[in-house]
Order: C-alpha cells, then sequence, then structure tokens
C-alpha cells in the first residue's frame, strides 16, 4: 500500500450474509468495531422482526436476485434497511455501543469528505452503488440498477484511492477515487461507535419470538413453491433463474433466522441440524443452476428433510 493509506486491518471480508449485501457489510463493520470478529448481536435483533411471504411475478425482473419470495420485516412494518427500518436497528444497536445511520452524498464533495471523515474518525462506512459502472463486475455496462453495496476498508487521500472489501468481486481491491464516485447511488451507511455508551444499557425483557407465525409459516409457503417450481421443468435458463432466487432467499433471510436461534433457544442439536440441511439445499440450488442439470429430486428429499425435522 502506498504511504499514508489507511487500513482497516482487522475488520474480515464480507463473507458471511445477513438480510441483504448491505446487512453483510454492516455486520463486518460492527464487528469490527467492537473489536470481537464472531460477535453475533446483529443476529438477536432478529428476535424482533419476522419473515414475510410474497408471491412474485416472474417476468417483472431478468435478475435473479430481485427473485427473493422472503422478506424480514421489522416490528414496526419495515424492510430492515429502509429508511424507517434503519431507525429501527440504530435503536437496537445503541444498546451494544454502536450507531448506524444512513448517509446522502448530493454531490462529489460530499462523498469525498464523507470517506475522509469516516477513516479520520475510525468510522466504517458502506455504500450504495450500482454495479452497471463497477469494473469488476459481470454487470459492468451491461445491467443498470443492479443494485449492490459496498465496504470500504482503507483509504489513502493522497492517491485519492479508496479501498473495497467485497466477498462478491473478489475480497479486496483498490479503486480510484473517480470510479467509486460513478458507482456511487448518492447514498450509504455510516457505522461508527457510540461515543456516550457507558458499557452498560438498561435490561430488556427477553422477547418471545412466535417461530410458528414469524418463521415456520412463511418458510413453508417458500418450500411448497421451490418444489412447485421445479415440477417438470424443461427450460435451462428458467432452471438457473429460480435456482438462484431460491438460493439467495435461503442464504440472506433463512440462515440468519436459524443462526438467530443457535444463539437464543434450547434445542442447539436440532437446530445445527436445520442448518446443516439449509446450506446443503443452498449448495445444491447453486450446482443445478451452474450445471443445468435436473437435481429437483435430490432437492425435494432435502425439502422433506427439513419439513419433517421437528
Amino acid at each position: 500500500m502506498e504511504e499514508g493509506f489507511v487500513v482497516y486491518d482487522r475488520m474480515l471480508y464480507p463473507d458471511e450474509q445477513f438480510v441483504c449485501c448491505i446487512g453483510g457489510r454492516v455486520l463486518c463493520a460492527v464487528r469490527y468495531l467492537l473489536g470481537k470478529p464472531g460477535n453475533m448481536d446483529l443476529f438477536s435483533y432478529l428476535r424482533q422482526c419476522r419473515i414475510d411471504y410474497h408471491v412474485l411475478i416472474r417476468e417483472h425482473t431478468e435478475d435473479p436476485w430481485f427473485y427473493q419470495p422472503l422478506e424480514i420485516i421489522t416490528e414496526l412494518g419495515n424492510p430492515v434497511f429502509s429508511r424507517e427500518g434503519i431507525r429501527e436497528l440504530d435503536g437496537f444497536l445503541k444498546r451494544i455501543g454502536i450507531r448506524l445511520e444512513r448517509v446522502e452524498f448530493p454531490g462529489n464533495t460530499d462523498l469525498w469528505n464523507a470517506i475522509k471523515s469516516a477513516f479520520a474518525h475510525t468510522e466504517v462506512l458502506v455504500l450504495n452503488i450500482d454495479q452497471y459502472y463497477h469494473p469488476k463486475s459481470e454487470k459492468f455496462h451491461r445491467q443498470k440498477y443492479a443494485w449492490h453495496a459496498l465496504l470500504l476498508k482503507g483509504f489513502c487521500e493522497r492517491t485519492g484511492e479508496v479501498l473495497v472489501s467485497d466477498s462478491t468481486h473478489g475480497k479486496e481491491y483498490p479503486l480510484a477515487f473517480e470510479v467509486v464516485q460513478q458507482m456511487c447511488i448518492g447514498s450509504g451507511y455510516l457505522v461508527k461507535r457510540d461515543m456516550a455508551f457507558t458499557g452498560t444499557y438498561p435490561e430488556q425483557n427477553p422477547i418471545l419470538f412466535d417461530w410458528d407465525r414469524n418463521f415456520l409459516q412463511p418458510v413453508f409457503c417458500f418450500l411448497k413453491e421451490m418444489r412447485e417450481k421445479f415440477s417438470g421443468f424443461a427450460d435451462e435458463k428458467e432452471l438457473a433463474f429460480y435456482s438462484y432466487g431460491y438460493c439467495y432467499t435461503i442464504k440472506y433471510t433463512i440462515i440468519p433466522f436459524v443462526k438467530m436461534a443457535l444463539q437464543t433457544e434450547q434445542d442447539q442439536q436440532s437446530w445445527n441440524i436445520k442448518l446443516l440441511l439449509w446450506e446443503k439445499l443452498s449448495r445444491l440450488l447453486v450446482k443445478m443452476a451452474l450445471s443445468g442439470k435436473d437435481l429437483s429430486k435430490r432437492i425435494d428429499q432435502v425439502i422433506q428433510d427439513l419439513v419433517e425435522e421437528p
């Protein structure tokens, strides 16, 4: 790295999923600022949320990322990383000494100053971008409005280079500020320590989570849809589309709830089995998407195991 490059060396790559790509980057930032690489507090927030199932129309998108029939909704009925949802999540993070806010960059100078300020104060910035302008993305100059989030890990004020950490496009790599500026859609998220935090927070009453209503019912609707979609499939392109969409749904929505259960529920053995089954199902879906082979029978067996697991 160039002299004068400020780098958060101990901040891990965003390889673990939480709600969406933004969530995975916020998770990295929270762990880095707490100095606890394996911290799972963010997953506990899901006890205040629920999963909703939506019937989606395939014709409305060509990108399987936007075909995810399950969505995590906050206690007040907001998507987790919507403007309103951020306020709820910030209220939760405040209890562990972290603050989260949405930030806007109306002009290029605003973005430069925001990046410079974040690294000067040991804060973490996550940028909302359009991959159409991302030179390392397969969607570069191919698909507009391909939203993604970048975690900023380093910055050199002298050269203007930004070190980006991103599991999707090759771990971490430097980009010129002009490139970051072009791909940024004018907003992002700032994660920082709460300077007013004293190390304690008033005890909260345990939150009772309705697993049947808030998790099992929508998830079973999702599994039912998957079985129906893969019944008698012939078109490889359609097969790949739904396989990727369902895989994203499992990784970003279902598995985070299972990980939350592993932190808060009693029957750890049963939840560990569920986690292994969901991970196996996601791998089968990716394999089917990449190979074009019909793996629906194997997928159906895993689904049956999940349905029968107590």
